[in-house]
């Protein structure tokens, strides 16, 4: 294994093609892939290879009887061709109460809804791989 990855070209032709959560996971295992991994021409490559699809984000909403509460849920589905199929991940949304606004490269950008307690909706961008969420500053 040393011996493969004392390569740093062919260290980046393997693990340019695993996932991205995969990728995260073995930032830990040493300086060195840490730094192979976070350097912008090796995210670019991996960008690059990762454009296919590899899952859907499903969006729903539902409407109570004419209410103007409603139900909006977001699931990550990921899909398996071989076997024809797909399994929906319960990994949802951060908030129920929030609105997709807009997709780039994998991420959501959302805001909450509008309440009586909260007169500016605060703004976030979710990784559903990663099931992280960022809420960017406002000035």
């Amino acid at each position: 294994m040393e011996v493969v990855f004392s390569n740093e070209d062919l260290a980046t032709e393997i693990l340019s093609r695993l996932s991205a959560k995969d990728l995260l996971r073995f930032k830990c295992v040493s300086k060195r892939w840490k730094s192979l991994i976070s350097d912008p021409l090796f995210v670019s490559i991996h960008h690059r290879r990762s454009r296919r699809i590899s899952g859907l984000l499903v969006h729903s909403y539902t409407e109570y009887g004419g209410n103007t509460c409603g139900l909006e849920s977001f699931f990550h589905a990921s899909i398996n061709f071989e076997r024809g199929m797909f399994d929906l991940m319960r990994e949802g949304f951060p908030h129920s109460t929030s609105v997709m606004t807009a997709l780039c490269d994998g991420l959501v950008c959302y805001r909450s809804r509008r309440t009586r307690d909260l007169e500016v909706p605060e703004i976030g961008v979710w990784n559903p791989v990663t099931q992280g969420t960022d809420n960017p500053k406002t000035h």
